[in-house]
C-alpha cells in the first residue's frame, strides 16, 4: 500500500490542492455570481476527475484503445451536456462494444474461422478474460436475440450454448 501511495502522492496531492483553492475562491467571494462561477469551476473539475478515473480503470481492465475512444466521448458527453450525459455514454459504450464482443464470440461458438482471427489480432489471454468477464452479461442477452427468438419466430435450428467452453476453446486459441 506505502507503494502505491508513493506512486501517486502528487497527484493526490495536486487534486486536492486544485480542489481546496476552488473552494477558497468559493467560500470568500464578495458576490452571488461569482460564487456561482467558483460553483461552476468546482463541478466541472469534479466531472474532469470523473472522466479521468473512467479512463484509468478501462485501462486498468487492458481495454487500452477502447479506454482512449470512451475517454475522448465521454469528455465530450459530460462538458456539452453534464455527468448524466457521460452516464448515457457509458451505459452506451457498454451496450454497443458488449454487442461486437458477443456477437464474435457467439461466430467463434459456431465455429466462424473470421472471427477466430479476430480475437487472435485483438486480444491477449488475460484481456480476453477481462471482457469475457465484464460483457458476460451480454452474450446471453445476444444468444437470446439472434438464437432463441429465431428459433421460435421462423423455426430455425437452435444451436446450445455453452459460454465456459467457448471461453476455453479462445484460452487455448489466445494462450
Amino acid at each position: 500500500m506505502q507503494g502505491i501511495f508513493s506512486e501517486y502522492k502528487t497527484l493526490i496531492f495536486s487534486t486536492l490542492f486544485i480542489f481546496f483553492i476552488l473552494f477558497a475562491g468559493y467560500y470568500t467571494s464578495p458576490s452571488f455570481a461569482q460564487e456561482q462561477s467558483y460553483l461552476e469551476a468546482i463541478g466541472t473539475f469534479i466531472a474532469l476527475i470523473f472522466a479521468f478515473s473512467i479512463v484509468v480503470v478501462l485501462s486498468a481492465l487492458g481495454l487500452h484503445s477502447f479506454a482512449i475512444f470512451l475517454a475522448i466521448f465521454l469528455a465530450m458527453a459530460i462538458s456539452l451536456y453534464g455527468v448524466k450525459a457521460g452516464l448515457i455514454a457509458i451505459g452506451m459504450s457498454y451496450a454497443v462494444w458488449g454487442l461486437v464482443f458477443a456477437i464474435e464470440l457467439l461466430l467463434v461458438h459456431n465455429n466462424n474461422q473470421t472471427a477466430i482471427e479476430w480475437f487472435k489480432q485483438r486480444y491477449s489471454k488475460k484481456a480476453f478474460k477481462i471482457e469475457y468477464k465484464v460483457f458476460y452479461p451480454m452474450l446471453w442477452i445476444f444468444y437470446f436475440l439472434l438464437e432463441i427468438i429465431p428459433h421460435y419466430l421462423f423455426g430455425d435450428k437452435l444451436n446450445p450454448f455453452y459460454p465456459a467452453q467457448v471461453k476455453k476453446k479462445l484460452e487455448k486459441i489466445l494462450g
